[in-house]
Parts: structure tokens; C-alpha cells; sequence
């Protein structure tokens, strides 16, 4: 459903619904990489089952401190910070003053 209209009353909602949306697709994603992870309530074809992120992993026995911290260290990873910004640009200068190969 598109709400283009930002004065309309479920603009808002509809924007913080979609940024969570996004962000729960990003950790799942994330997690994805984990060998024999298996998700008994979410589907990744269906985003409606994305917000059982949190209690599938309090259901395998993950305290709330520790669902936070996955989540957290899942959005670390995938989000710029200065440093990663700096390596980057470090690496991209290097490579420009390597001479090329013939």
C-alpha cells in the first residue's frame, strides 16, 4: 500500500512500519550466513512474518540482552561509521598509487 500524501493520517505509521520493515530485513539477511539456521515462524517471502525475529530467538532460548545484542551487532556490521569510512578511503588510495600491470 503507497501513501504519498505525508499530511495524510497514516503516513507516519506507514513510514516507522517501513523502516522497520527494513531494518528487520537487514538482519535477517545478516543472519542468513549462519550455517543450519532454521526459522520455524518467519518466512523470507513473506515480510509479514519478519517481526517474530525477536521472540523465535527468546524461543531458542536467547535471553533479551543477548536478541538485543545480535540485533545490535547486525546493524553494526552493516551500518558506516568513521572508521569503516576511513578504511575504505585508505584502501581505494592505495590501489590508485599501485602502477598497473602490463
Amino acid at each position: 500500500k503507497k501513501v504519498s500524501n505525508p499530511k495524510s493520517k497514516g503516513y507516519l505509521k506507514e513510514v516507522q512500519s517501513y523502516g522497520e520493515k527494513r531494518l528487520i530485513y537487514m538482519v535477517l539477511m545478516s543472519l542468513q550466513a549462519t550455517e543450519d539456521l532454521e526459522w520455524d515462524t518467519i518466512d523470507m517471502e513473506d515480510h509479514t512474518t519478519w517481526n517474530n525475529l525477536r521472540k523465535e530467538l527468546r524461543d531458542s532460548g536467547f535471553s533479551d540482552v543477548e536478541v538485543n545484542r545480535i540485533i545490535g551487532e547486525c546493524i553494526n556490521v552493516n551500518a558506516l561509521n568513521d572508521e569503516k569510512i576511513e578504511e575504505a578511503r585508505d584502501r581505494f588510495l592505495l590501489e590508485a598509487q599501485e602502477p598497473e600491470e602490463e
